[in-house]
Parts: structure tokens; sequence; C-alpha cells
């Protein structure tokens, strides 16, 4: 297969494929906001405990998954379409939002997750800390990340990069 070339079908598919993941993962962004805003704000320590415990085991067992094959399909996607990888400046944004979010997670966020689990656990709700709120803040930045990543796939802006190969001239109409 050569870049660019992915059959109809096949494309289909894969941009199927690619948009229910993306739905996904914003859908559990939002999921996530809602359960960091519980934890932050909650009375109940039981509650704020079990509403990071399930951050942790959504956070493994979907958030990773659905971002990976996000960004797996979107991918093939992108090189398997005129779109291309860095033909565009929305596939660039796109693309590094959805390395940035993961990594960052991977790198720092997932220790302020645990260290909220650690911390919950035995009705220890001593008010809003500072994990609380960075945890809240990470879920609304995610959120808002993902949010603009739709809206540049929807509106497509800021044109064609440098590295974009120029476009077929246009053929003159044929004057009869």
């Amino acid at each position: 297969m050569k870049f660019g070339t992915l059959r109809p079908t096949a494309r289909k598919v894969w941009v199927f494929l690619h948009v229910g993941f993306s739905v996904g993962w914003l859908g559990v962004s939002m999921t996530m906001l809602v359960l960091a805003s519980v934890g932050a704000r909650a009375r109940d320590p039981a509650l704020r405990h079990y509403a990071y415990e399930f951050m942790h085991v959504l956070d493994m067992a979907i958030v990773i998954p659905v971002a990976l094959l996000t960004l797996i399909t979107g991918l093939v996607v992108s090189l398997g379409t005129k779109w291309g990888l860095v033909r565009h400046w929305w596939v660039l944004a796109k693309l590094g939002i959805a390395l940035a979010i993961p990594i960052y997670s991977i790198v720092q966020q997932r220790f302020w997750l645990e260290e909220a689990v650690r911390s919950s656990v035995g009705g220890h709700a001593a008010g809003l800390s500072r994990n609380d709120v960075v945890l809240w803040a990470c879920a609304v930045i995610y959120t808002l990340l993902l949010w603009v990543a739709t809206a540049v796939s929807t509106v497509k802006p800021w044109g064609r990069t440098r590295w974009a190969p120029a476009p077929p001239p246009r053929r003159a109409a044929a004057v009869r």
C-alpha cells in the first residue's frame, strides 16, 4: 500500500473507528472530570475515596487503551488518505494533542491520582488539598483539549504546512 491510497471501504472503516475511539476518549475524559470534581468536593470520606479509586480504574482500563487506539487509528487515517500526517496544520495539532495528553498523564498525572487514592484510604478527607485541585485541573485541561481536537477536526483550520507537496495545477475548463 502506498501512502494516501486507502481504498474507499477501508478508509470508511478506519475513519469510523477513529471517530468512535475519539468520541469515547472525550466521553471518558468528561467522566474523569466529574469524578475529580466529586473527589475534590466530597464531604463523605468514603465517597471521596471511591471517586478517586474509580478514576484510577478508568484510567488504567479505559483511558489508556482508548487514547492509544485513537492515536493508532488517527495515524492510519492520516497516512492512508489525502490529509497526510504533515500536510495540514490541523492534523499536526490533533497529533500534538493526542500525544501530549497520554505522555503528561504517564509522566505526572498518574502519581497525583495514586496519591489521591492513598491519601483517601481510611476516611481521610481533610478538605481540599493541592492534589485535589491539580487532578481537577488536569481533567479540565484534558477535556478542553479533546474538545479543541474535535473542533479542529470539524473546521480544519490553518491551511497547509510548508512540508505539503504543492497541489496539482487546476485544469482549465474546455472551451466549446
